[in-house]
């Protein structure tokens, strides 16, 4: 006698409401996060978009002050302290009227400084964190140009202290002066000066973006009100620059990979070099050309794991200024 065999079935998984997986009864996914799900894949099948990371940051960024952030070097002023500043242009001078300013890309770099500090002491424990999301996607959508403009964007510093070291004599005539210099610094920029991303979206800015930019506004005022104050650490003090760092670590515990130096004299950036900063000779002060460098040049070494003394970088600016009068930096 022959059996039959019995119809090939399939079993349906059943759910927690009873109903299966094909039951149509079964609630469908809200359609926001289907688009939502979609959007992140890249939708129509295309691979999904992958948020560009936050570039490196220094946790200390470190600046010698004469013929590097400011001129004349303070040895070569006649009347030095006290420094007094103009209420109407900003600009400060020493006792004899001679005035004191401050070089090429300074007055950019430490207004984006005291604004990512202002961010960082807003509610919340730093402010913007939305606009850095957004700037990383811009960043993500616009491959290697969109990263580097990320890279050189005033985003990520929130958490990079400040520190001057510098081997002058008139370490009461530099505290003076940096006192004198308050925001906003004369012949500095709007206060997103550094590139931002681009956008690859042409829509109008909504609602949430304005109130970004407002809470932006309010944190940007609270930074701090000179720049003596916007230094966490004042190194200035005649000796070798190996010495400074020494004490910025011992001080700090922060790794010398992990510090960033600019100095227009290039013994000082050899010497400090060999302690594994990665340090950035600008001959003709901290340009703009000398900031874009020394920003890639530490997120290239930390992105290969570069670590302390034996793994030392550095770059140099090549330009030099003719006739430039020598002096204790």
């Amino acid at each position: 006698m022959l059996l039959s065999r019995p119809l090939a079935t399939r079993t349906l998984s059943p759910t927690t409401n009873g109903a299966s997986r094909t039951d149509p009864r079964q609630p469908r996914r809200p359609a926001a996060r289907r688009r939502r799900r979609a959007t992140m894949s890249g939708g129509d099948g295309a691979a999904p978009r992958r948020r560009a990371e936050t570039p490196p940051r220094p946790m200390i960024l470190a600046l010698d002050l004469d013929a590097t952030v400011w001129t004349p070097e303070l040895y070569q002023l006649w009347g030095g302290a006290p420094f007094k500043r103009c209420d109407k242009t900003g600009r400060v001078e020493d006792r004899n009227g001679e005035r004191l300013e401050l070089m090429g890309h300074a007055p950019a770099v430490l207004t984006m400084l005291a604004h990512a500090q202002a961010r960082a002491a807003a509610p919340g424990g730093g402010g913007g964190r939305a606009e850095e999301g957004a700037d990383e996607d811009a960043a993500a959508a616009n491959g290697e140009e969109g990263a580097d403009a990320l890279l050189l964007s005033d985003r990520g510093w929130e958490a990079t202290e400040l520190a001057y070291v510098s081997r002058t004599e008139h370490g009461d005539w530099a505290a003076d002066a940096l006192a004198k210099f308050t925001f906003p610094l004369p012949c500095a920029p709007a206060p997103s000066s550094s590139p931002s991303p681009p956008s690859s979206s042409s829509s109008p800015p909504s609602s949430s973006s304005s109130s970004r930019r407002a809470a932006r506004a309010a944190a940007a005022s609270a930074h701090p009100p000179n720049l003596h104050a916007l230094a966490a650490h004042h190194e200035i003090y005649p000796g070798s620059k190996i010495a400074h760092f020494k004490r910025l670590r011992e001080r700090t515990g922060v790794d010398y990979g992990d510090m960033l130096f600019f100095d227009n004299e290039g013994w000082n950036v050899r010497e400090v070099e060999r302690l594994g900063v990665v340090s950035v000779h600008c001959p003709q002060g901290l340009t703009r050309r000398a900031w874009e460098e020394g920003v890639r040049l530490f997120a290239e070494r930390k992105r290969l794991g570069g670590g302390d003394a034996g793994t030392a970088a550095t770059t140099t600016t090549t330009t030099t200024t003719a006739g430039r009068r020598k002096g204790q930096r």
